[in-house]
């Protein structure tokens, strides 16, 4: 029967597969020690054997470590985000409190324009009032006093 695989190829696909079959699946993992156990190179083999479970747990310890550096930068990330939407809201807070302040100037002014027209213009009735009435006496002393002559020259 012709081979499929390279004895390379399959030392590669031993190595690689082996370990990870050895940790998820029970049954080949209790098939491969009995299989060691009858094994005329067993030392070899445990040392081997050994050697790979030294580089799983290398690789886990590896990989427990990657996960705790990430847990740690995604930790920090998510404290600067936070600082940054802190330092946000209350920027957004100044920046109302400081336009609510300006609109509370704006109102002001315009209530101060307003009455200040309102006095002015209070103001020019007065004086229109004045004025009317002076013309008023004016007209009628006037007015009397064309009388006062006409009667005079009619005298």
């Amino acid at each position: 029967m012709p081979r499929k695989f390279s004895d390379e190829k399959i030392k590669e696909i031993i190595y690689k597969e082996v370990p990870r079959l050895i940790k998820e699946n029970p049954e080949i993992r209790e098939f491969l020690w009995r299989f060691l156990e009858g094994c005329p190179y067993k030392p070899i083999v445990e040392s081997r054997f050994d050697k790979l479970l030294e580089e799983i747990k290398a690789m886990r310890l590896e990989s427990e470590k990657k996960w705790e550096e990430w847990k740690k930068e995604m930790s920090q990330m998510r404290e600067e985000s936070e600082k940054r939407w802190e330092e946000n809201r209350r920027e957004i807070a100044r920046m109302r409190e400081e336009s609510e302040k300006r609109w509370e100037e704006w109102k002001r002014e315009m209530v101060q324009m307003r009455e200040e027209s309102e006095r002015k213009w209070q103001e020019i009735l007065r004086r229109m009032d004045e004025e009317k009435k002076e013309l008023k006496e004016e007209s009628e002393r006037k007015w009397q006093e064309i009388l006062r002559r006409m009667d005079e020259e009619k005298k």
